[in-house]
């Protein structure tokens, strides 16, 4: 069995990876917070263009991939406010998995700021710089949608673990930036 090597914080789409997932090492997931830092919508992809990542959005009706700007949910430094997350067990296998997966974020370690005592490091993904501008970009442009999938599965990954757990997640993020938008997701 592969070793353990840190922890990662999610905050996001990541609370709803089951826990069975990540029996790493003896170790399981564990729901905790992060100190001085904030969860909000504002990290985003351009849905139009061709290096957009390795996915895109198409639009359910027509098919078609709209010309518009995907928000996804950051955390952002905050003195003195906390968010609510999963700290996941990670190999040095699933860490570079999960770099791979956020692309458009950077890790950092955040260790001093959690609330899970462990001696290994402990790291969360923050938004790029790119991810950030794209985000105002939309957001000037009157382009920028959270997909409506996305916000349900993360609202329904922190309802899965508790009202009170829900809760905190509500209370701790900002307020959605642009509508929800009925998408559907392409991996190419």
């Amino acid at each position: 069995m592969d070793e353990v090597i840190g922890w990662v914080f999610g905050y996001g789409s990541l609370v709803a990876v089951e826990e069975a997932e990540f029996l790493v090492g003896g170790k399981v997931a564990q729901l905790g917070t992060l100190a001085n830092w904030r969860r909000g919508w504002n990290v985003a992809m351009d849905n139009a263009s061709a290096a957009s990542d390795t996915k895109h959005f198409v639009d359910p009706d027509t098919g078609h991939r709209p010309a518009i700007f995907v928000a996804w949910l950051n955390v952002y430094a905050c003195p003195g406010a906390r968010v609510n997350g999963v700290f996941l067990p990670v190999t040095a296998a699933a860490l570079a998995a999960l770099d791979a997966r956020e692309r458009n974020y950077r890790r950092v370690e955040v260790s001093a700021d959690t609330s899970l005592a462990s001696p290994l490091p402990i790291w969360t993904f923050t938004g790029l710089a790119a991810g950030l501008k794209r985000f105002r970009v939309g957001q000037a442009t009157g382009t920028l949608v959270v997909s409506s999938d996305y916000h349900e599965l993360c609202l329904a990954a922190f309802l899965s673990r508790g009202q009170m757990f829900a809760d905190t997640f509500g209370d701790s993020t900002d307020p959605l930036p642009a509508p929800l938008r009925r998408l559907i997701l392409v991996r190419t």
